[in-house]
């Protein structure tokens, strides 16, 4: 789904920071088809925007010293400074100052009230994106150790609102104006008490079971899956730097 017309607080966008920006472009590219162009074509380990046939769908930059590797979902707002004044009413910190991004994009990051990273992005000079479709960011899903925290964060600064809960793992939807918009998910038993809560990024397959199959021999490793998961057929995967990210049948409805 190609979109041009940005609803506030859903999320549109990602950007992976990493360690290893040519075995990352590597890898993504064989995984999810993507392409990539220079922002500065003099600077080969610079910034570079994700291209899903001839449209972005992410940006890709070098970690700074000490950061580790890591996808952030982007959500649209049409005023990032009043957003930010919520976010810290809420009990979130900023994280990075509003800047220009190499997409196009202005951006901030921030963490809610638990912690876990988001950002936040003004549309400023960028062109149309897409979501819902293989290789395009599908779903986002947030991982949490307190349901009722999290819901009270996100109704706070986003309007946000969650669906009941559903299926063996307790998972429930983020609803914007009654639309599904992301997903949220209490710890689940298997995740280890030491791993910290995140939110997950998930990009559209159009086969999670050749993706998993793959991903190992391009240099990223299976973590989850591939499994039967209420939005679709999901698997775990890192890249070679260690970024977590999920590859799922696109099945879930899609922003909008």
């Amino acid at each position: 789904m190609r979109i041009e017309t940005y609803r506030p607080g859903v999320p549109y966008w990602a950007e992976l920071t990493s360690d290893d920006p040519a075995a990352a472009r590597a890898f993504y590219r064989a995984l999810l088809g993507w392409r990539f162009s220079n922002v500065d074509p003099a600077d080969a380990d610079g910034a570079v925007i994700c291209v899903l046939g001839d449209t972005p769908v992410g940006v890709m930059e070098r970690a700074r010293d000490g950061q580790p590797s890591s996808w952030t979902t982007y959500l649209y707002v049409d005023d990032i400074e009043q957003t930010l004044d919520r976010i810290i009413a809420a009990g979130g910190k900023l994280v990075r100052l509003p800047r220009a991004s190499a997409g196009g994009r202005r951006v901030a990051t921030f963490t809610d009230a638990a912690g876990v990273v988001l950002g936040l992005f003004e549309l400023g000079s960028a062109q149309p994106s897409v979501v819902g479709e293989p290789g395009a960011l599908i779903w986002g899903e947030l991982i949490t150790d307190d349901v009722e925290a999290s819901a009270a964060f996100y109704r706070a600064v986003f309007g946000w609102e969650l669906s009941s809960p559903h299926g063996p793992l307790n998972r429930r939807e983020w609803l914007l104006d009654g639309q599904r918009i992301a997903g949220l998910l209490p710890r689940p038993p298997a995740m280890p008490s030491e791993v910290p809560v995140y939110w997950d990024t998930w990009f559209g397959s159009a086969d999670p079971d050749g993706a998993a199959r793959l991903a190992p021999d391009v240099g990223g490793t299976l973590l989850i899956g591939p499994i039967d998961s209420e939005h679709g057929r999901l698997s775990v995967l890192t890249d070679p730097a260690g970024a977590v990210f999920s590859v799922s049948a696109p099945t879930t409805r899609s922003p909008a």
